[in-house]
């Protein structure tokens, strides 16, 4: 597919309708580089223009986003491994949100993730953000998830990955420093395995339940609503 012409249209179409920094021989340079080193992955590119863009928001010149894009790595998995350890500032909140996207049952709603990650990683709870809007949870969750997950618009969004190479590089190669001298190794070995993150997500819903206790203390009419709800097609279950 790399090598389909529609393909490196979409992608040529996609850089110059996204990248910011206006027209000038130095921008259209800028984005020749781009596409060349993409290699017709749209995937990377994806990746890279919101990393370009930032500069361009820090006030960097065309030749300094020029310069930042020799820094970055053409192979997606060395890519990655750049999107980690660039920057440690809530890498463990990262680290957090992609457990739950990678280990949940279902897919969940923006709202669900932002409060699994609360409940999780800072232990707040429903009552502390109740200002809280559709915009500030769908920002926090592509925020914090650095690029790693997108939301899918539907009748019932739900948050998603951006692509199956992300699910096989958070499975496998996240934890390993690659040869290119890329180091992941400030993430736990045990972070992204699956028997420890299901105990992790689980200790975190325990929480959460002890807590909405707290809140709302179970009666019997809740109680028995919940209890046996689910079992009414089936009379033999106890």
């Amino acid at each position: 597919m790399e090598n389909q012409p529609e393909r490196s249209q979409d992608i040529e179409h996609y850089v110059r309708s996204e990248l910011a920094g206006g027209h000038s021989p130095q921008m259209d340079r800028l984005r020749r580089n781009l596409l060349d080193q993409s290699s017709g992955l749209f995937l990377w590119v994806d990746l890279v223009v919101p990393m370009l863009n930032k500069a361009y928001d820090q006030g960097k010149t065309s030749m300094a986003m020029l310069r930042k894009l020799e820094e970055i790595p053409r192979d997606l998995q060395d890519l990655f491994a750049q999107i980690f350890s660039k920057d440690q500032e809530d890498l463990e909140e990262c680290i957090t949100l992609l457990e739950w996207v990678l280990f949940s049952k279902i897919p969940l709603m923006p709202i669900e993730l932002y409060h699994a990650v609360q409940y999780t990683y800072l232990k707040t709870g429903i009552a502390e953000n109740m200002a809280l809007t559709q915009d500030m949870v769908v920002r926090y969750v592509l925020n914090c998830s650095r690029g790693f997950v997108e939301i899918i618009k539907a009748r019932t969004p739900v948050v998603q990955l951006i692509h199956e190479t992300v699910r096989d590089y958070l499975g496998g190669n996240v934890l390993q420093q690659r040869q290119s001298g890329v180091s992941t190794s400030h993430v736990s070995g045990q972070e992204l395995q699956a028997d420890s993150c299901h105990m992790k997500l689980s200790e975190a819903c325990l929480y959460y339940l002890l807590n909405m206790y707290k809140m709302a203390p179970l009666t019997e009419e809740v109680l028995e609503h919940y209890t046996l709800a689910p079992y009414a097609a089936n009379a033999d279950v106890p």
